[in-house]
């Protein structure tokens, strides 16, 4: 488990620590003085804001929204969604908050910001081999950017989840996001009681004080909502993932590659799968899973209880970098064989950070009978274009 957990705080290292200061305002620009240097985005500041030190007395939905007090913070909504008629489609909605100083700037003007937001859209449409995929950045000024508490809302310009709780469900979500001409409107709900580490939603990467995180997960959301691709809507049902992030991540430094597998089965079962690596190729892989049964129990396995191998590669058009493409994932004392497929080859994020991160689709069997599903896999420390080292 704990393994595991800290290779997930290596993933929110490397999605956070590459923020950069652009913004995609309508209003003319800022005065000089209200702007911020990258410097300041990545400066060490994480004593100044509130410790992850304790267990956190989780409240739903209060949770959902945004911990202003805290450095770093995540949404990362991932899916699969499919028509009556069979049309597959993935989607990933996600957002990052970064607070530059702990206090509001003294300032008067409105362009004055101490948190930035980060955003990532991305629809894959099966049928067509399409991926669209968009990213934004603002700071929380003049309404472009920012978290409300009731209901618990956040959004970047016209992306934006709410949590509103819902008929007193704590776990009930709304999404909604446009660019240009792919929409989504959905509705999700959570079946299953937000998985936390060691059950206390605390995790400490032992790298010096302040540097932890609280985070839970809601690993099955049914979804039923609406999709559109270009002039087309879809009305459109499946399932989703939610991780949740928020404390103080300090940047992690060195050649890393890092694999992550987030797998819905149509058992009622899911699993969370990290290999970590050298770019390289060199060393031995770490590779972790937690497998999260029908009544939401957790099981852990460490790297000599599974085996997680590559099976094929795509190699990426922008800068001929080689990711990989079809994996064979086997854990035995879970009786567990399965394949894991890309539904489309290219769902690369051609972003600021460049990272692969796309829907794919699962077969194999479980104590020797079919088993099938689909998941999110994300794979950074691939592309040009990496956070800083």
């Amino acid at each position: 488990m704990r393994k595991a957990l800290w290779l997930l705080l290596l993933l929110t290292a490397i999605s956070i620590g590459g923020l950069t200061w652009l913004s995609r305002e309508t209003p003319p620009p800022p005065p000089e003085n209200t702007t911020v240097p990258v410097e300041t985005l990545l400066a060490d500041t994480s004593e100044e804001f509130a410790q992850v030190d304790e267990p956190w007395q989780f409240q739903f939905p209060a949770d959902h929204g945004a911990h202003p007090n805290f450095r770093t913070e995540s949404w990362y909504f991932t899916g699969n969604l499919a028509t009556a008629q069979g049309r597959h489609f993935g989607f990933q909605l996600t957002f990052f908050r970064l607070a530059l100083t702990p206090e509001p700037p003294q300032s008067r003007s409105a362009w004055s910001a101490h948190q930035v937001y980060r955003s990532h859209f991305a629809v894959t449409d099966v049928a067509t081999a399409q991926f669209f995929a968009f990213e934004r950045f603002s700071r929380a000024a003049l309404g472009l950017s920012g978290a409300q508490e009731t209901p618990v809302t956040i959004w970047l310009e016209n992306w934006v989840m709410k949590a509103p709780g819902v008929n007193g469900d704590p776990s009930v979500f709304h999404l909604q996001a446009a660019e240009n001409d792919i929409r989504i409107d959905l509705n999700l709900t959570s079946s299953k009681p937000a998985v936390l580490a060691d059950n206390s939603g605390l995790f400490a990467n032992g790298t010096g004080p302040g540097n932890a995180f609280y985070f839970y997960w809601l690993p099955r959301l049914t979804v039923q909502g609406t999709l559109q691709i270009k002039s087309e809507p879809f009305s459109v049902t499946g399932l989703a993932w939610l991780d949740r992030a928020w404390g103080d991540v300090s940047l992690t430094r060195g050649q890393l590659a890092l694999n992550r597998f987030a797998l819905q089965l149509n058992d009622g079962r899911e699993i969370l799968c990290f290999q970590l690596h050298r770019r390289d190729g060199s060393g031995i892989p770490i590779t972790t899973a937690l497998l999260v049964s029908r009544d939401g129990t957790t099981q852990s396995f460490g790297r000599r209880e599974l085996s997680l191998e590559t099976l094929d590669y795509w190699t990426s058009s922008h800068d001929a970098s080689r990711y990989p493409a079809r994996w064979q994932l086997h854990i035995p004392d879970a009786e567990l064989e399965l394949t894991i497929i890309p539904y489309l080859a290219d769902q690369e994020m051609n972003f600021a950070i460049r990272y692969w991160g796309g829907a794919v689709r699962v077969s194999g069997q479980a104590n020797g009978r079919s088993l099938r599903g689909s998941g999110y896999v994300e794979l950074t420390g691939y592309g040009e274009h990496q956070a800083p080292r």
